[in-house]
C-alpha cells in the first residue's frame, strides 16, 4: 500500500526499509537517490545502465506497489509522479516500461550490481 508522507509517497511494506539512510548499502555502492525524475521509458539494454543505478528505488516501489495490488493510476502518480489524469497515455507507457525494468532488475540485473556498477 502506498501513503503519502509529508509530500512523499512511502510503501508500507517491504520498500519502507529502503526509504532511509541504509548503513551498509554505501560500502557496496553509493546511494541511489530516493526520488529521481522519471524518463517516459525506462531502458532496455540487456546491461545494467546509470539510469538503473539511479531508480533503484524507483524500481523497488514499482515492485511492492504491484505485490500490495495497487492500481496503476496511484503507482504512476506517486511513484513516477506523472498524473494519468492529464497525461494518460505518458502515464501508462511509464508505468509500464519502469515496471518491466523492475522486474528485469530483480531477475537479471541485480547480478550486474553484485560485479560492480554500470557501465560509462
Amino acid at each position: 500500500m502506498l501513503l503519502r508522507i509529508g509530500g512523499y509517497a512511502r510503501s508500507t511494506g517491504l520498500l519502507s526499509r529502503f526509504d532511509g539512510p541504509h548503513r551498509n548499502l554505501g560500502r557496496f555502492m553509493p546511494q541511489p537517490p530516493l526520488d529521481p525524475p522519471v524518463a517516459d521509458t525506462a531502458p532496455n539494454a540487456e546491461t545494467l545502465t546509470p539510469y538503473d543505478e539511479e531508480h533503484l528505488v524507483t524500481y523497488l516501489r514499482l515492485l511492492d506497489a504491484e505485490a500490495d495490488g495497487a492500481d496503476w493510476t496511484e503507482v504512476a502518480r506517486l511513484v513516477l509522479r506523472i498524473d494519468p489524469s492529464r497525461e494518460p497515455a505518458c502515464a501508462r507507457r511509464a508505468w509500464e516500461s519502469h515496471l518491466a525494468r523492475a522486474k528485469w532488475m530483480a531477475k537479471h540485473g541485480y547480478r550486474h550490481l553484485l560485479r560492480g556498477s554500470a557501465p560509462g
